[in-house]
């Protein structure tokens, strides 16, 4: 008889495995986190702020010579459709959501990383999303062609 419990006993908790198994798959969504679309305000050291609407990933400026140094960072951010449906401000540089580089472009290749722009020529800010806010964006990635003549 200790055997044939043992058998039930064993069979019952695989049916209980198996039961709870399929009404957790069932409850989630595809098994996918939901992901946002996102919007960003990049502002510069001159003043300037440029901004990436949804969708929108790539921009081109052209800035004459004024001998200013140039740094950039994302200030603010938008996820669409999110819980809380307007501009977010970003804390401080520390906060990982958003990476920022700038590079000297040459024949239309990325060579140089650079802290700032001042000379002419032309350049790529580039920005993409980091570690805090992947899980609700995954990789995301933005550009600001600059050439300063």
């Amino acid at each position: 008889m200790t055997r044939l419990k043992k058998v039930a006993t064993f069979l019952l908790c695989g049916a209980f495995v198996f039961i709870m198994s399929v009404a957790l798959f069932a409850c989630s969504s595809d098994g996918k986190e939901e992901k946002y679309d996102v919007a960003i305000r990049v502002e510069c050291s001159d003043g300037d702020t440029y901004e990436f609407s949804f969708g929108e990933h790539e921009m081109h400026v052209e800035i004459p010579y004024d001998g200013i140094s140039r740094t950039f960072k994302v200030t603010q951010y938008w996820l669409k459709d999110y819980k809380y449906n307007d501009w977010l401000d970003i804390v401080g540089p520390m906060d990982r959501k958003f990476m920022t580089r700038c590079y000297k472009m040459v024949d239309g290749n990325r060579r140089e990383q650079l802290y700032s722009i001042v000379e002419p020529g032309n350049y790529s800010v580039d920005m993409a999303t980091d570690y805090d806010i992947n899980p609700l964006t995954g990789y995301m990635a933005w550009s600001i062609y600059i050439t300063i003549e």
